[in-house]
């Protein structure tokens, strides 16, 4: 399996603290293995969430879209 960067990590939502990655969606709770691990981009619902989902800092939302 090759490694690939999380979606989280082009997120605004994403804060960085050194060896912890938060996000304000699922703050306090951990990100979900689903998205930081799997890959899920977090652009529908997710328990947990807040009503807080994946926003790029980039202008290019279809790089992220879920495949059919």
């Amino acid at each position: 399996m090759t490694p690939f960067p999380p979606v989280c990590l082009d997120c605004v939502h994403l804060h960085d603290a050194g060896d912890v990655l938060t996000c304000d969606a699922f703050s306090p709770d951990r990100i979900p293995d689903l998205v930081i691990l799997q890959g899920d981009p977090h652009t529908g619902p997710i328990p947990g969430e807040h009503g807080i989902r994946f926003e790029p800092k980039r202008a290019d939302p279809a790089k992220y879209a879920r495949d059919p």
